[in-house]
């Protein structure tokens, strides 16, 4: 039980830290929205998805053999190596680290690749479809409903 919850424990973990990281930044600049609020979020955001994920990881049934409900057996991990949770943790990081040359709408691209990869994602058009469509949507929402506070196209 340990080796199912090690990988949500870790993202938990490091929601904590992102979340404790970004008390130091104002979340209101004025009556405008200062660095803090987004980074807030993204941090409650992580660690809810590390809550769920640990949930489901105890409700899921226990590969190798086992069957699920209705007699019909798993299938078999398509995931990287079993360590999928790192590879979405490699997802945050670069997209941490990409938003400030690449800007927000690549940044999420290459995050959502990464997540479509981890996921067990193998066909290369679908894995471009999934970062293209996430980019997309990003600048949409960038240009349309919300004043972004990191610049959505790459600096030059």
């Amino acid at each position: 039980m340990a080796g199912r919850i090690a990988a949500p424990l870790v993202l938990m973990a490091a929601g904590g830290g992102m979340w404790l990281l970004s008390r130091s930044q104002p979340a209101y600049l004025g009556e405008a929205i200062g660095p803090g609020f987004m980074a807030r979020g993204l941090a409650i955001g992580v660690i809810l998805l590390a809550v769920l994920w640990c949930a489901a990881s105890f409700l899921r049934p226990v590969a190798g053999g086992v069957t699920a409900d209705r007699g019909a057996t798993l299938p078999p991990k398509r995931a990287i190596g079993g360590s999928a949770g790192f590879a979405l943790l490699a997802g945050v990081l670069a997209f941490a680290l990409s938003v400030p040359s690449l800007g927000l709408a690549a940044g999420a691209g290459l995050a959502a690749g990464l997540a479509a990869w981890a996921t067990g994602e193998r066909s290369p058009r679908t894995l471009a479809g999934t970062a293209a469509l996430l980019a997309a949507l990003t600048a949409v929402i960038g240009l349309v409903l919300l004043p972004p506070t990191a610049p959505l196209w790459p600096t030059l």
